[in-house]
């Protein structure tokens, strides 16, 4: 593709160690059936093959383009790094571990191309599991590094990870509150220069809903009724909440209650009234974190004196 071509969409794809699942990733951003785009790969200063790869696919279409970090920025600055550079109308991330259907990019650029008050569009979202070696199958052999770890698990049910959003602002809030539990909307098509008006470059526990706040400002979010985005579920665990604390917060008492900064950000930017209205969300929201600190507390106290 001529560099000097505008393309309608840019996709960010930040990576660090991602040697397993990369080439998936990038194999199906490679065949989509929506061709206007340029792909920017940022890699964090990885430290296993992921830059390889990276040159490999760079040689092979003119579409793509590296960054390479001289030393790991953290993965907010990461995702930002990719959507500074953007030069479409539209942008979407994609994580080095997940990968889409091949209508991905022409399903949610023509929300977007006929919706102006939609800002972010996304499909259902299918996700897959770290499977046992013994139950990894053919379907895998063209990844061999990521079948030694995981394969798509086809058991799993399809998930509604956006519930669209739409209405006055003070409404909008309340929708989007109550259905916070998956972070599979941030991998959605937007708006670019909305997005970057939105995007918040203070790091924090929850700084996705901040952002999404900022975005509902602009208008509303969309889902696609057709599986699009295929996510490798991490799973959720309590694990760490401290050391997330202590990096994220710099708020007193923000390692015993992780959503603190969150919580100043609301009140800072949405305003008391709306925090009020939704106090119920966020009290549970709170209690919740308090209760993930506690019990990430007891398995540190047991991990220190009790020893498999």
């Amino acid at each position: 593709m001529d560099k000097t071509h505008i393309p309608k969409v840019t996709i960010g794809l930040p990576v660090y160690n991602g040697e397993l699942s990369l080439s998936q990733s990038i194999d199906s951003v490679l065949k989509q059936s929506f061709t206007d785009f340029e792909l920017i790969i940022s890699d964090n200063a990885s430290t296993d093959s992921t830059l390889k790869i990276c040159e490999k696919y760079l040689n092979k279409d003119s579409r793509i383009t590296l960054v390479k970090q001289n030393k790991n920025i953290g993965p907010l600055w990461n995702f930002y790094s990719v959507l500074e550079k953007a030069r479409g109308d539209y942008f979407v991330w994609l994580a080095d571990d997940d990968y889409w259907h091949p209508d991905f990019l022409l399903e949610n650029v023509n929300v977007l191309d006929n919706h102006k008050n939609i800002v972010c569009s996304i499909g259902k979202v299918e996700t897959f599991d770290k499977l046992p070696k013994n139950e990894i199958k053919e379907e895998s052999v063209k990844y061999p590094k990521l079948a030694e770890n995981y394969v798509m698990n086809r058991r799993n049910q399809m998930i509604s990870v956006t519930f669209p959003v739409s209405g006055s602002y003070s409404k909008k809030i309340r929708q989007f509150l109550k259905n916070t539990g998956s972070n599979s909307r941030f991998y959605g098509l937007y708006r670019k220069e909305i997005l970057q008006k939105c995007f918040i470059k203070n790091d924090f526990i929850a700084v996705v809903n901040a952002i999404f706040l900022n975005l509902l400002k602009y208008g509303d979010l969309y889902e696609v009724d057709k599986i699009l985005l295929y996510r490798f579920n991490q799973g959720s665990s309590t694990t760490g909440i401290i050391n997330q604390s202590r990096l994220y917060n710099k708020i007193p008492l923000g390692t015993i209650f992780p959503y603190i900064s969150f919580n100043s950000w609301c009140l800072k930017n949405i305003g008391l009234k709306n925090v009020l209205r939704n106090l119920d969300i966020f009290a549970r929201m709170n209690v919740g974190g308090f209760l993930f600190f506690g019990i990430d507390l007891i398995l540190k106290i047991r991990n220190r004196f009790y020893k498999y």
